[in-house]
């Protein structure tokens, strides 16, 4: 795994470097241009989430609530090309790796080579192994993918302090509790299944897995959110912001086709235009 285009051994290494960024030169652009390729890339920040969510995620009591939330978690790239295409995983790892540590033979940097760290990979690995099995239609090393999924699993069901259970809610609720039931648990479930996101990384990842009109509707309000403030900024901004915000306001409220409309790459758009916005 020494010039490895494993999205975590990536993100590790970019941590390591960092670190030694600060401690000699007091500086960490690294990280930051690690922070602007996430921006720039839905490839890259859909790896991202998924890493994020199965490294972080409190341990589950029950083995089919681990395995729902792998399923969930795999079907945010299941659309993604695994190589060969512009803005697939393999391209956009590569790409990532080159601009962050220097092609091939420049992988021994000053941090050593791009590997994760030791407690990671496996786990690292395994997800790897998995987001490949999902998408690319020629895999075929079943026993990998078999071995692969036990590991992550397992480090979903792990066992720890009670206290660091997650405490997602299975229980079922009373026959005429049952609406009820299921709007709080699925919020509450939510939060709590993905409590180590941040608001802007579970907005994201709230739209990206959402289906059909659930998904429309949450895209067409975070854009009805945008222009709003893009509006009430307005009122108020220095000339230099009011160029920018008429700017973002004309990219909103040009017409997109239904299918640019629930595309990856048009809804992580909006969520960092509203990102954006905030910061005005």
């Amino acid at each position: 795994m020494k010039t490895t285009l494993n999205y975590g051994a990536i993100k590790d290494s970019v941590t390591k470097k960092s670190a030694m960024e600060v401690l000699r030169e007091n500086t960490n652009s690294t990280l930051f241009e690690f922070q602007n390729l996430l921006n720039e890339n839905t490839t890259l920040k859909k790896q991202h989430i998924i890493y994020k969510n199965i490294e972080s995620s409190k341990p589950f009591e029950k083995e089919r609530l681990a395995e729902r939330f792998l399923k969930q978690n795999l079907r945010l790239i299941a659309s993604t090309k695994w190589d060969h295409y512009d803005g697939s995983i393999m391209k956009s790892n590569k790409q990532a790796r080159i601009k962050l540590f220097g092609g091939i033979n420049e992988a021994k940097n000053e941090g050593g080579y791009i590997l994760a760290s030791p407690e990671n990979k496996v786990l690292f690995e395994s997800i790897h192994t998995l987001i490949e099995a999902e998408t690319n239609r020629d895999f075929s090393n079943f026993e990998l993918e078999a071995k692969s999924y036990e590991h992550v699993i397992n480090h979903l069901t792990r066992t720890i302090t009670e206290g660091d259970k997650s405490l997602e809610e299975s229980d079922s609720p009373k026959f005429n509790k049952f609406w009820g039931f299921l709007t709080q648990n699925a919020i509450s479930n939510f939060e709590e299944r993905y409590s180590h996101l941040n608001e802007d990384e579970k907005k994201v990842f709230k739209i990206l897995v959402a289906e059909g009109d659930v998904k429309i509707n949450y895209i067409k309000d975070t854009k009805g959110k945008a222009l709003k403030l893009i509006n009430e900024k307005l009122k108020d901004s220095v000339k230099e912001d009011s160029i920018k915000l008429e700017a973002f306001r004309e990219k909103l409220e040009k017409d997109v086709s239904p299918t640019m409309l629930i595309s990856d790459e048009y809804i992580f758009e909006c969520t960092q235009l509203m990102t954006v916005l905030k910061e005005i």
